[in-house]
């Protein structure tokens, strides 16, 4: 058995959850434990065996919706194994995802992030890894990495969190994730540039996983307020903004005012605007 542990975590999303596990399940080789963190809700007990051990907690954030940092912190507190692999609640892993990270892991170190591909429709329930590996498209603005590739780089804004790998040592070099971040966004490139200045090599590595579709709000007015928060909270750590793109387009529809140092909410956005901005782009 594998001393890895594979880490997630979710909020609703079950079917999503579901099918994760069933990729899990499907590995050529397991992990040791599967660690599940529910944010603001019970742990699920009716979910696919994963083949493995499956610890799983629930962390209650009466503030904030979506506690991403401290969720993934407290699964890496839970993990009982030195490597980590974190898989966003919405990928599924293709049979050899363990197998590739882990050597890439254990020959380089360092923090490293996998391959995404995305899938452009919902899948159907009595999906099989053939339909991923048929259906699934390349993200047009992320590099392109062969199969088992290790590219090492110093674009640490390259890092997203769906996908990657870490010892316990080096994450907790690197600090975990900073629990000022404190809703949706900001809070992986904060953490990459934190493994860049504690000096934790990145690489890319061709460990495939496919991300499962689902409807988001583009650009992102239902998750402003935490967005405007938490790019603050990254100036102030680095004296530059994150989430640029979405920053200048909330200063386009007038929700906010974008200075160099400062940015200021002057409206938050209606549920009908909301609304109105939803998409089904599997790149939104």
């Amino acid at each position: 058995m594998s001393t890895v542990s594979l880490l997630t975590i979710v909020k609703g999303r079950r079917r999503h959850l579901h099918n994760l596990l069933r990729g899990v399940a499907a590995l050529d080789t397991p992990p040791a434990e599967v660690v599940i963190v529910h944010m603001n809700e019970a742990a699920a007990t009716d979910v696919p065996d994963p083949g493995c051990r499956l610890v799983t907690a629930a962390l209650y954030d009466p503030d904030h919706a979506l506690p991403l940092a401290r969720a993934r912190n407290r699964a890496a507190e839970l993990a009982g194994s030195e490597r980590l692999l974190f898989l966003d609640v919405d990928c599924i892993p293709a049979p050899d995802y363990l197998d590739v990270l882990v050597a890439a892991l254990d020959r380089t170190g360092g923090l490293l992030m996998g391959d995404v591909r995305y899938l452009p429709a919902p899948l159907p329930a009595d999906w099989t890894m053939a339909d991923l590996a048929g259906r699934a498209l390349a993200h047009p603005r992320r590099p392109t990495l062969a199969p088992g590739e290790v590219r090492s780089t110093g674009s640490y804004h390259l890092f997203w969190s769906l996908t990657f790998a870490v010892t316990k040592t080096d994450f907790g070099r690197i600090g975990g994730f900073d629990e000022r971040f404190t809703g949706y966004g900001g809070e992986d490139t904060d953490f990459a540039f934190s493994a860049r200045a504690a000096g934790v090599p990145f690489a890319l590595v061709g460990a495939r996983c496919y991300h499962q579709h689902h409807a988001t709000c583009t650009p992102p007015y239902n998750h402003l307020a935490d967005i405007v928060a938490n790019a603050k909270a990254f100036h102030r750590k680095w004296d530059s903004f994150c989430m640029e793109g979405w920053l200048r387009a909330f200063a386009v529809s007038g929700h906010i005012a974008l200075a160099d140092d400062e940015v200021t909410v002057l409206r938050l956005p209606t549920q009908a605007e909301v609304d109105r901005h939803r998409s089904d782009d599997p790149f939104a």
